[in-house]
């Protein structure tokens, strides 16, 4: 019974926030506000009716297309939403309803816009990693999800790792190989994965980069050179880390007994 509740009030939760995501991840690489104005069509400027703007099911009424002026709405949109409201119950079938499930939800809602924004416009705003970065320090002091110690190392050594890594780039290659927003979004993750499974989220991202870029190389003829945005395989990354982090790395270190 206590299923039957949460669940499905996690996807409509989701699919709301998902909603308002997609506000986010429209309007703040524009620098525009995420209160006002109301959301409205960015073809015509016509103010969407309450009726046109229910996640997903507007978009299915509507065929993908604005209502007034008939422009084609992407079906990013349903997607996105789709994605918070499978997220949501993920964190919910994954940690149930207590402290730690605003902890990850957040974070991971936060991740699905930051790699949105990141895979359109090679960019990771301050107005997003800044927010989720406090609000999980400010959470973890209150809660302890993890010790708080774990979760400032883990800020120090993300940030630290990366940073390192972008001046390394640099002097060995006489260009930019790392971002100064994926060096602040690692440091933020640090806060919510700790240490030492920072070092994993490292890792899995660095791996998923890696396929990801040689299929595209092989695939779609994509040179080494070509900027190919790396927060979202470090979001990808910190989502498996925060899931099964421990027990990966329990199973590592099981192959080096004391």
């Amino acid at each position: 019974m206590y299923h039957a509740i949460l669940y499905p009030a996690c996807i409509l939760f989701g699919l709301a926030l998902g909603s308002f995501i997609n506000v986010v991840v429209y309007r703040v690489p524009r620098g525009e506000s995420i209160v006002k104005p109301s959301s409205h069509c960015p073809a015509c400027q016509h103010p969407i009716r309450p009726w046109d703007n229910i996640p997903v099911i507007s978009w299915l009424i509507l065929r993908g297309h604005c209502r007034d002026c008939r422009a084609p709405i992407s079906i990013r949109y349903p997607l996105v939403e789709l994605s918070a409201a499978g997220f949501l119950l993920l964190a919910c079938v994954r940690y149930g309803l207590g402290a730690i499930l605003p902890f990850y939800a957040v974070l991971w809602l936060g991740l699905l816009a930051l790699s949105l924004i990141d895979l359109e416009h090679y960019l990771l705003p301050n107005r997003i990693v800044f927010p989720l970065w406090i609000f999980g320090i400010a959470y973890e002091a209150v809660f302890r999800v993890l010790p708080l110690w774990k979760s400032l190392l883990g800020m120090v050594v993300g940030g630290g790792a990366l940073l390192l890594v972008a001046y390394g780039g640099k002097w060995l290659f006489g260009r930019e190989s790392m971002g100064g927003g994926d060096i602040k979004l690692t440091a933020m993750m640090g806060v919510y994965v700790g240490w030492p499974q920072i070092l994993l989220l490292f890792f899995i991202g660095a791996a998923i980069a890696s396929v990801v870029g040689i299929t595209l190389m092989i695939g779609w003829g994509k040179k080494g050179h070509d900027p190919i945005p790396f927060g979202p395989f470090l979001a990808a990354g910190c989502i498996v880390t925060a899931l099964w982090g421990s027990s990966m790395l329990n199973w590592y270190l099981g192959f080096f007994p004391a």
